[in-house]
């Protein structure tokens, strides 16, 4: 930005005095007064246009820095207070268990585990919403589990999917494409069906 703004100042002043010089520098330099006054008004009149010009330039630079800081700080908040769905094992029950560990609330969590040969998860079950920091219920049918998925909103609409396999979770942000692109396949996966619809359960239940 600060190199522009150099460049563009140099140009600027530079035009004039190649104009000026292209009409009147082949007489050599001028020794009366009145030339050189009338260069001087010539060339102010040019650099109150060029200072314009900067001005413009400077406050649109200006307009959108702000916006792209506004947009970066609203992300960032949003980021902060997601809700983020894990799931940990409880090695002496032999299951998985479901923990919100994000600063918001989940809503419309739907969990899906043991992905089949056929492209569908065998189990599907849902929950109306898990609070910030919620452990909820133990998932007794996950003790043979491999793969586990869970898709699920904040507050504001935003769709999230949790998806660990290998012990390893990947969280993806469904609308930032550069999330989706990284984790194309558990994202694809995500949304394979389920062999019959998914059950209804709460927290704790």
């Amino acid at each position: 930005m600060k190199l522009v703004l150099i460049l563009s100042f140099l140009l600027l002043i530079g035009i004039p005095l190649c104009i000026y010089y292209s009409y009147f520098g082949k007489n050599g330099i001028s020794g009366s007064t009145q030339d050189w006054s009338n260069f001087s008004n010539y060339f102010y009149s040019f650099s109150a246009f060029c200072n314009l010009i900067l001005f413009a330039i400077l406050t649109y630079s200006i307009h959108r820095y702000n916006l792209s800081n506004d947009d970066a700080t609203q992300k960032r908040e949003v980021m902060l207070e997601r809700p983020v769905i894990s799931f940990y094992l409880n090695r002496s029950e032999g299951v998985f268990f479901i923990h919100n560990v994000g600063k918001g609330s989940a809503i419309n969590v739907i969990i899906k585990s043991d992905l089949q040969a056929d492209g569908k998860w065998e189990y599907a079950y849902i929950w109306y919403s898990i609070l910030a920091g919620q452990i909820g219920e133990k998932m007794s049918w996950t003790g043979n589990s491999m793969e586990i998925c869970a898709t699920y909103s904040d507050s504001l609409g935003n769709d999230y999917i949790s998806y660990m396999d290998d012990n390893v979770l990947r969280l993806i942000d469904c609308s930032d494409e550069k999330s989706k692109k990284k984790h194309s396949d558990e994202f694809k996966k995500a949304t394979w069906p389920s062999s019959g619809e998914p059950t209804w359960r709460t927290p704790f239940g």
